[in-house]
């Protein structure tokens, strides 16, 4: 019994540490993913909701790709844990963004795809679009 006893604990040692090496459930491997960024500026109260890349470093968001080809990255604010997937912070100009992953990086940018009976209003969109573009852009 005292001779098993000492390969009993190898064992469990070999086989019980490092045994699971895989990632956390819902953490990420740094680099480009897609996501939605819901965004609100409180002294205007203008919000939007957009489809767009952003970088992932360490579990943490790093930076967020406007497709004007602006961004706003982590000197405008605090990176954030998104390891489960979706964040909230606010930026250094008072601005509100709550950000959720939908899928790996690529051309996930929001269509720009118009439908006719839809023209007008989104053209009215497309201008306000763009105001908040401008106030985002450092």
């Amino acid at each position: 019994m005292k001779k098993l006893l000492p390969f009993t604990f190898i064992a469990i040692l070999l086989f019980g540490c490092g045994a699971n090496e895989d990632y956390a459930y819902g953490s990420y491997s740094d680099g480009t993913y897609c996501a939605e960024v819901d965004y609100y500026n409180p002294n205007t109260g203008n919000s939007s909701t957009y489809t767009l890349e952003v970088e992932i470093e360490d579990d943490d968001l790093t930076t967020i790709h406007w497709p004007n080809g602006g961004w706003l990255d982590d000197s405008h604010f605090s990176s954030t844990d998104i390891s489960g997937g979706s964040a909230s912070f606010t930026s250094d100009r008072g601005y509100e963004y709550t950000v959720t992953i939908t899928g790996e990086g690529g051309n996930c940018y929001t269509s720009s795809y118009i439908d006719d009976e839809e023209e007008e209003e989104d053209d009215y969109l497309y201008d306000e679009t763009e105001d908040v573009l401008a106030e985002e852009e450092y």
